[in-house]
């Protein structure tokens, strides 16, 4: 009766452990990367997991995480009838047994640390030794002086223990020597077997990274689930190459992505999209919070412009960071708490708007405005491939041929030598962020520059070198100085010259300028006369001629050099009080001025 009460207790056990193994079975697999999104400073994965097996509930260990995982950002999300309980991130440590190559490393780097030990005791004692002869030096020399007062000073003594120490002395200095010399090839060879078996015990005992997801399954046929997560040490940035040809009314540009991928996972046949957004894992919306001033004595301490613009990068630093950290929370408290933070930072801003004039805040929101970039988004079309490794690797994100037309740009004042412009329209379906430009004419390499960021359909110029059979030069041809009652005038004429060493015509624009003043100020100057009307260019006369830049559009003739040369020449006079003298004004001001007057230049 025993025996049978106990075979069919062995026989319920066994059914229920059948069970609770079919309730939470288990699968393992490591799925493939299907889709990521690379971000400037990280990357969004996609996993996809096919699941096999019957209907029921079951545990799915995805294995072969990357190193560089953000544990907080797993989610799961099921497909075809796949229900997901929970994900867990899970890290355990996976050791293997050392090699033979390491357990011989091992052995003498504890052969080298024992003669490395015997040295430092013998150079302990050596130096004990040099002690001793120099407390011995400071004994002699007061006994000598001691004999020579009471007469009994031994000369031959004197020597005796003068050679005697200075042998010991040089004895002495010449085993520390060579010690230190045998210690530091120890040293150096220690060093070389430590890196030995670094590299050897690389892969000897690393983290196997998880994701623990638990899932039910609504019914027994084939389905799948997708795994996401972010991971760090990977980005891009734009990269331009442009290919041009001066006879052409069109120029072809390359847009890459350099990419830094060393997250620690391969992604084989992806479909990768590029961003310039801030990724986000926070599906909740800030809280607004009220915002309260109160008054305070006293007006507010006038302060210069950069230090105005440092104080309020500064603020505008501080609600960016408080943005990137609240886009990272994903619970309530966080919620409340970053919330606050936004808030915090964006009361600072508007303190500016209460405080300041309006003339004021748009300088200020115009300088932060021009280092700030779109959010753009580029979907590559082919899958790609990019191994997880150190070197960058660059992908083409678009090859298009754009409107252009090419002109050259003399400024003599400034220089010898002529470049080569265009202006070219962006009309790909992208706008181009700033990056690093690789610019080729005639199919050779010309130099490189930059772009700034360009708007879809907005006009700017890129340089294609200096023209080496172009030349232009600047002369003073004559300059006058008369009296006027208590003014003083100037008179001055300048001939400007291009030749040209080709067989064609050549469209040039051609640069000088004369002086000018600020409003407010007693001084005259007058263009007089020149020998060819200005240019005529809407954007030039209402932005520089005011400020004595002139431009002439002109056509340089095909071999017109020497006595042939184009020729140009102007005249102007400068008048004030003869009590003054001249001096250039190089300030922050007139710098900012020329800064914006090249950005304007460059986006037409």
């Amino acid at each position: 009766m025993k025996r049978q009460c106990f075979l069919a207790a062995l026989v319920v056990g066994t059914m229920c452990c059948v069970g609770s193994a079919s309730v939470w079975a288990q699968q393992k697999a490591r799925g493939k990367v299907t889709e990521v999104t690379l971000y400037r400073g990280e990357a969004q994965i996609t996993r996809l997991i096919p699941l096999k097996g019957k209907k029921g509930t079951m545990e799915f260990v995805v294995h072969g995480l990357p190193e560089k995982i953000v544990s907080s950002s797993l989610v799961a999300e099921g497909e075809n009838g796949v229900l997901i309980r929970a994900v867990r991130y899970k890290r355990r440590l996976v050791r293997h047994a050392p090699r033979k190559e390491v357990r011989v490393i091992d052995t003498k780097l504890s052969g080298l640390g024992e003669k490395l030990r015997q040295l430092r005791q013998t150079l302990q004692i050596l130096r004990k030794q040099l002690q001793y002869l120099q407390r011995l030096e400071g004994f002699v020399t007061p006994s000598a002086k001691a004999g020579l007062m009471k007469g009994t000073f031994d000369p031959k003594k004197l020597i005796q223990m003068t050679s005697y120490l200075f042998q010991q002395r040089e004895k002495l200095m010449l085993r520390i020597g060579g010690l230190k010399k045998r210690t530091k090839s120890l040293r150096h060879e220690r060093r070389q077997l430590k890196y030995q078996r670094a590299q050897l015990t690389a892969s000897a005992a690393h983290y196997e990274r998880e994701a623990i997801v638990f899932l039910e399954k609504s019914d027994a046929k084939e389905a799948s689930f997708r795994l996401t997560y972010r991971v760090g040490g990977c980005g891009w940035s734009p990269m331009y190459t442009v290919r041009g040809d001066a006879k052409k009314k069109f120029v072809d540009l390359e847009y890459s992505a350099l990419i830094r991928q060393a997250s620690g996972e391969d992604w084989k046949d992806v479909k990768l999209q590029l961003s310039t957004a801030q990724p986000s894992l926070s599906a909740t919306a800030p809280g607004l919070a009220p915002f309260q001033v109160r008054l305070v004595s006293g007006a507010m301490g006038r302060r210069q412009q950069h230090s105005l613009l440092r104080r309020y990068k500064r603020i505008r630093r501080r609600y960016r960071d408080a943005q990137l950290r609240y886009n990272n929370v994903q619970s309530l408290h966080g919620n409340e708490i970053h919330s606050w933070s936004l808030n915090k930072s964006a009361k600072k801003s508007q303190i500016f708007e209460l405080n300041y004039k309006q003339s004021t805040l748009s300088w200020l929101n115009k300088q932060m405005n021009k280092k700030q970039q779109p959010a753009l988004d580029y979907h590559l079309t082919t899958p790609q491939t990019l191994p997880s490794r150190g070197e960058k690797q660059m992908l083409r994100i678009m090859r298009k041929r754009l409107k252009a037309s090419f002109f050259y740009l003399a400024s003599p004042v400034l220089t010898n030598f002529i470049h080569r412009e265009a202006e070219i329209v962006n009309n790909s379906p992208y706008a181009l962020l700033a990056g690093p430009v690789a610019v080729y004419l005639h199919h050779r390499f010309v130099g490189r520059t930059e772009l700034p960021t360009i708007s879809k359909g907005e006009r700017f110029s890129l340089g294609f070198g200096a023209d080496p059979t172009l030349r232009t030069t600047r002369k003073l041809i004559n300059k006058t100085v008369h009296r006027e009652g208590g003014n003083r005038m100037l008179a001055f004429v300048y001939r400007l010259k291009i030749e040209n060493y080709r067989g064609e015509s050549l469209p040039v624009r051609l640069f000088d300028r004369i002086p000018y003043v600020g409003s407010g100020s007693h001084a005259s100057i007058k263009l007089t006369s020149i020998s060819q009307p200005l240019s005529k260019d809407k954007m030039y006369l209402q932005l520089e001629r005011n400020k004595g830049i002139l431009r002439w559009d002109t056509s340089v003739k095909g071999n017109a050099h020497g006595k042939k040369a184009t020729t140009i020449e102007y005249s102007y006079t400068m008048t004030f009080d003869r009590q003054y003298h001249l001096e250039g004004v190089n300030n922050q001001k007139t710098r900012m001025q020329f800064f914006k007057q090249q950005r304007r230049r460059w986006r037409r």
